[in-house]
């Protein structure tokens, strides 16, 4: 549970709730002392079959939380109210419904109470736990890298970031990165060599995705205040996903009785994520009870007294856990107006009560014999069996644990982001005219020193960066981007001898071209285009990341000659050499990855967008890259798929492999080697199914249509072997037929379905067309692959004809094999008849002829469409018999 200072007072309307009971602990009704033993019962785990065995448990964490859930039209959980032994003195009770099928309990804040809550519940003889459901539902904070406030979080990993040495940040040596440091070693970023066993839980992601899928069916609450308040996060793209409205996320929580605010903290606790998960988890919101709570049922679980696969852990964002751009971390948790705690509460129950319904609904279909899990679940230790995929290499108690490290989220932190912190509180501030007055009298400073040099390197830098924050937003910036203001800023960029206030001008620029467009032929008139080619020759991150988000904004609407920038300065050569340097860092994989700069991914993932760009627009300069291939397909391969999948630079990468000239002899070796032909392309169908399953229709022209279109090319240059692979993993398979083809659950049955999509169009297009070049390009290859059905419509709006026989039966693979339905595609034998009756008399026939002879004949009357009757037609082509009157039948 966490929520902002001042916000207690907007809340007191919420649920008819007191100032009180939002802003303290409320108790509930004290059980008087000699009415305890009766109520409680005996201690001892017996006779469990006989009493309370709800099918899913709400663990709220204070009051506010728990109150969503009191008077709902859905369900009553007041209608029984039982008081058991070792509940938080707040909280003593329980609330079920009268049938017990929904409980809910308020184990108290904070681990301690959390863990003592949890474990006392487990342990009550009044409860059958062993088929529960656990819906851990709780407010927090969020990390604006990945979601936004009001959202929505399902969690793979709970990891306790707190849970290592701590020292004041004024003690801290310069080289550190933060002052929190895992246990048995001496610097940030190490593995620990001391495990407690609570540091990290991992739970079923089927269980996860299926609550996903529950709780994106609601429609979430927001407020105006949060609406401004998150828009400040749009100043940087790192916080591109706090900008965006509430949605539903897969990312994980931080458990911490620590309740920190601030960049620095949260990137050193995100860090401590991935150093946990082994570079699998992603951490996005902040809790301070989920690792007991995972702990207490985790121990329960080793008694057999709970299923740990029915263990859900959802959150609801009710502020942000650090500052936007140019604010400081105080403000951020002590004066700021978010207004996101009302809308998190209502979110809590709009989306939680999606997926308790969803499990009552399925149970006796689904949910009560379990969701198996597909992941490892349990803790650090494997106490529930098996291995997980993260932690120590061994648990010895009398040896050392192996120390591991996994790629830091922002390296030297400190040493950066510290002053950028201070900074930051002293920033600028002011709006209207007198942020216009101070952006006027900043620039004049900087074209004086350019003419007499006036300022000192720190000077400079420090003008810079206030007029990199002031220029995030346009209102009252004009004078940045007015020509002469670009100019004096590329000055800087391009021909300063420092570095740092290069970097900070170039941040300035990349800033003015992303928001005012027009700036972008401004650059290009002052002939900045070859000195950022140029300026491109180089292996610093920081320096790759501005300059290739720089030309790549100038190949939007602009003169920018990207052959000469090629062929004179050398700029595809300058790319791949980027492209390269990356690869490697891929290659050598974790070791690698753990001193690599924070700047690494989102330096790829420009110059990957500027490959893109450049090919789309120039194709003839797609071979200059064809070095580039190989460096791409090793990325691309090398980065674990993610959920959902195509996170930057994984989209980024695969985006710009589209437009490359796959059928050189250097390209082919890529996507083909000998060791495996088909590896490049069994990754990429890998990652569409994760696409397909992952992301709404209307998502997925964004997201998947990139990687049809990568596989449409590859499958045109593959050698047979590998298409005659890609056909297999594609297209409807033998045991696809045995229902109509697109009802399973199989990849080609959603391509099938999704080929039907009135949402995409542009996924549809490609689908239907990658099926169709995978037919040979062949009609009747076509019908006979994925049905008349699916088939008609593509070869129509192609203007391809129809195959005559699209209708008739076939015989699948010829000869005496099994007949196939032409329209379903599903195998004759396995059709399911349905009992039509007798067949038609002669008279009924006749009946209904004349019905259809009457109705194309008020068709043809209306002069709207020109039909030939079909009984007319019959009769004059011979078809029609006269029958005599004395004919009877057979």
């Amino acid at each position: 549970m966490r929520f902002s200072n001042g916000l207690c007072a907007s809340a007191l309307s919420f649920l008819s709730l007191s100032r009180q009971s939002l802003c303290t602990p409320v108790a509930e009704a004290p059980t008087p002392a000699e009415q305890r033993s009766e109520l409680w019962g005996d201690t001892e785990l017996v006779n469990r079959d006989s009493i309370i065995a709800p099918k899913v448990f709400i663990i709220s964490m204070f009051q506010p939380e728990a109150s969503v859930w009191y008077g709902i039209k859905e369900f009553d959980v007041n209608g029984q109210n039982i008081t058991l032994p070792g509940l938080s003195p707040l909280f003593p009770q329980i609330h079920c419904t009268t049938d017990g099928d929904v409980c809910q309990i308020t184990i108290g804040e904070s681990e301690i109470n959390a863990a003592s809550s949890v474990t006392a519940l487990t342990l009550s003889p009044k409860l059958n736990l062993t088929e529960t459901y656990f819906l851990i539902a709780g407010i927090a904070g969020i990390n604006p890298e990945v979601a936004s406030i009001c959202s929505v979080t399902f969690a793979r990993f709970a990891v306790q970031v707190a849970l290592q040495y701590e020292f004041d940040i004024r003690d801290l040596p310069g080289n550190y990165s933060t002052g929190y440091i895992p246990f048995g070693v001496d610097a940030p970023g190490k593995y620990p060599t001391s495990i407690y066993g609570t540091e990290v839980f991992e739970f079923n992601t089927a269980l996860q995705k299926i609550a996903i899928d529950f709780a994106k069916t609601a429609k979430l609450e927001d407020s105006a205040d949060a609406i401004a308040y998150r828009a400040n996060y749009a100043a940087d793209t790192l916080y591109a996903a706090g900008a965006t409205p509430p949605a539903v996320y897969a990312c994980d929580v931080a458990t911490s009785d620590v309740y920190y605010s601030g960049k620095l903290l949260g990137e050193a606790f995100g860090n401590f994520t991935k150093l946990m998960t082994n570079g699998t988890g992603n951490y996005c919101s902040t809790a301070q009870e989920d690792n007991a709570t995972g702990e207490a049922l985790m121990r329960a679980a080793m008694l057999g007294l709970v299923d740990f696969s029915r263990v859900i852990v959802m959150r609801t964002a009710a502020d942000f856990d650090r500052q936007y751009p140019g604010e400081s971390a105080q403000f951020n948790r002590f004066y700021s107006t978010q207004g996101a705690f009302l809308p998190s509460l209502a979110n809590l129950y709009l989306a939680g009560i999606k997926v308790v319904e969803g499990i009552l609904d399925e149970w006796d279909t689904k949910f009560e014999a379990g969701i198996k899990a597909p992941n490892y679940i349990g803790d650090i230790l494997g106490s529930l069996g098996g291995k997980p995929d993260f932690g120590p290499a061994d648990f010895s108690v009398n040896l050392p644990t192996k120390k591991r490290s996994v790629p830091m989220n922002r390296a030297q932190m400190v040493k950066r982001g510290a002053r950028a912190g201070i900074k930051a509180s002293n920033g600028p501030s002011k709006t209207g005219k007198a942020k216009l007055d101070d952006v006027t009298a900043l620039l004049d400073k900087l074209s004086t020193d350019l003419k007499r040099k006036t300022l000192k390197t720190q000077q400079r830098d420090s003008i810079l960066e206030q007029l990199k924050v002031y220029g995030r937003s346009v209102d009252g910036s004009d004078p940045i981007f007015a020509r002469t203001g670009i100019q004096t800023l590329s000055q800087y960029a391009f021909d300063s001898s420092s570095t740092t206030t290069s970097r900070e001008a170039l941040r300035c620029l990349a800033n003015a071209l992303l928001l005012r467009p027009e700036t972008r032929q401004i650059l290009v008139d002052l002939g900045c285009a070859p000195k950022a080619a140029e300026k491109l020759k180089t292996d610093n991150s920081d320096d790759e990341f501005l300059l290739s988000r720089i030309l790549f904004l100038m190949t939007y609407g602009t003169t920018a000659n990207y052959q000469e920038l090629i062929k004179k300065y050398k700029l595809a050569d300058s790319i791949n050499t980027c492209l390269a340097r990356h690869a490697k860092r891929y290659i050598k994989g974790t070791r690698r990855m753990a001193i690599a700069n924070p700047m690494d991914d989102m330096a790829l993932t420009e110059i990957a967008k500027l490959v893109f760009n450049i090919t789309h627009f120039h194709p003839d300069l797609a071979p200059s890259f064809s070095y580039s291939t190989l460096h791409l397909l090793q990325i691309v391969q090398k980065i674990k798929i993610s959920q959902p999948p195509l996170q930057q630079p994984h989209q980024a990468c695969i985006n710009s492999l589209i437009n490359l000239d796959l059928g050189d002899k250097l390209s082919h070796i890529a996507l083909f080697p000998r060791s495996d032909p088909s590896g490049v392309t069994e990754y990429l169908v890998n990652i569409l199914d994760a696409c397909v399953t992952s992301y709404k229709d209307s998502e997925l022209d964004q997201t998947a249509s990139p990687v049809i279109t990568l596989l449409r090319k590859i499958y045109k240059e593959a050698p047979d072997q590998v298409k005659r692979r890609m056909e297999t993993l594609l297209l409807p398979t033998d045991a696809d037929r045995a229902k109509p083809i697109g009802k399973s659950d199989a990849l080609s049955s959603r391509l099938l379905q999704l080929s039907t999509s009135a949402i995409s169009s542009t996924l549809r297009t490609s689908i239907q067309a990658m099926l169709f070049e995978m037919s040979g390009e062949n009609p009747n290859k076509f019908v006979a692959n994925v049905g008349y059905g699916y088939a008609s419509g593509f070869l129509m709006s192609q203007n391809i004809p129809v195959p005559k026989n699209a209708t008739d039966t076939w015989t699948e693979g010829g000869g005496e094999g099994l007949r196939i339905n032409p329209v379903t595609g599903q195998r004759l034998d396995a059709e399911t008849h349905v009992d039509e009756g007798p067949p038609m008399t002669d008279e009924e026939k006749e009946i209904e002829a004349e019905k259809l002879f009457v109705l194309f004949e008020r068709l043809r009357a209306t002069g709207m469409v020109d039909v030939v009757n079909p009984v007319q037609q019959a009769v004059q082509e011979g078809r029609f018999e006269e029958l005599p009157d004395d004919h009877e039948e057979e």
